[in-house]
């Protein structure tokens, strides 16, 4: 299913990497197929998050190794660099731990790239400061934080795949 899905969306990822890349284009067309490139990125993660919700059913197919939790967030950040910074978005450590935990890696770096992806779609352009310790991750742009959005809000599409990286969470015993 990963391959049948992931296949599809990198031809769709490409071909508008190349249409963007045509400098002949008019400005209006560049900003739908910049639209049509973010839409199969945004695809591509929630694929990314429900096979990791499939993997984490089954306990044996989870790989857990030793790592620092900020390690692993700098490498989110570095995946989702172009994200952010179209959104106005400038990543800034607050401080981190360097102690090692073991986690599993693969489904918490789909995890961070889905709630980063909801920053950059959900924040206003800003700071995003973020700190890890040897426990918890936590991000903040000093806007309104997300439970403090109406049902509407959580609701929308805006936040899909939250939902997704909760039900990971929830199998992986994580909080």
């Amino acid at each position: 299913a990963g391959h049948g899905l992931r296949a599809p969306l990198a031809v769709i990822g490409g071909a508008a990497e190349v249409l963007i890349g045509d400098a002949s284009i008019a400005p209006a067309t560049r900003e739908r197929v910049q639209r049509i490139e973010r839409g199969a990125a945004t695809l591509a993660d929630l694929l990314d998050g429900l096979l990791a919700v499939a993997r984490a059913a089954v306990p044996e197919r989870i790989a857990v190794q030793p790592t620092r939790l900020a390690t692993l967030m700098e490498t989110a950040l570095g995946e989702q660099q172009g994200l952010l910074q179209g959104a106005g978005l400038e990543p800034v450590p607050a401080g981190n731990d360097h102690a090692t935990v073991d986690v599993a890696i693969r489904e918490a770096l789909v995890a961070f790239r889905i709630v980063l992806r909801t920053f950059a779609e959900s924040a206003a352009p800003g700071e995003l400061r973020w700190t890890c310790d040897c426990a918890s991750v936590v991000l903040n742009t000093g806007t309104a934080s997300l439970d403090r959005c109406s049902n509407t809000d959580l609701a929308s599409d805006r936040f899909v795949g939250l939902g997704l990286v909760g039900r990971l969470c929830t199998r992986l015993g994580w909080v």
